[in-house]
């Protein structure tokens, strides 16, 4: 069973998951109706292109290093940190954890997406 804090922590990572989902479902609604896809089949079809760019975007943001997943902050500050390896290292990893978490919030939208075209696909 989980506690309260393990709750609270997945739904912070589900909050935004499923407002990415929602964004990129009207979205694609709206590309769908400007190209003639009008059918709810159709729209299935869409939701499922939609999933899957959503994937590519967050393995190609950890794959080649996005600066989707870093701030202007850390952009800045990286310039004129001393050279100290230790903290160097640690800002590497949280980058790292940073970068990898992007790609889990894509995918996982990616994922939501992607099942919902299916099952439109599948019932109409």
């Amino acid at each position: 069973m989980m506690d309260n804090n393990g709750i609270r922590s997945g739904w912070m990572f589900l909050k935004p998951v499923l407002i990415i989902a929602l964004g990129a479902a009207l979205a694609t609604g709206v590309v769908c109706w400007i190209i003639g896809w009008r059918t709810l089949s159709l729209y299935g079809t869409g939701l499922l292109i939609a999933g899957g760019a959503a994937v590519v975007v967050g393995a190609l943001s950890t794959i080649g290093g996005w600066g989707s997943v870093r701030s202007f902050e850390y952009q800045f500050a990286k310039t004129a940190w001393e050279d100290d390896s230790g903290a160097r290292l640690q800002n590497e990893v949280a980058d790292t954890r940073e970068s990898y978490r992007f790609l889990y919030l894509m995918s996982t939208t990616g994922l939501i997406l992607i099942s919902a075209g299916f099952l439109l696909d599948a019932v109409f």
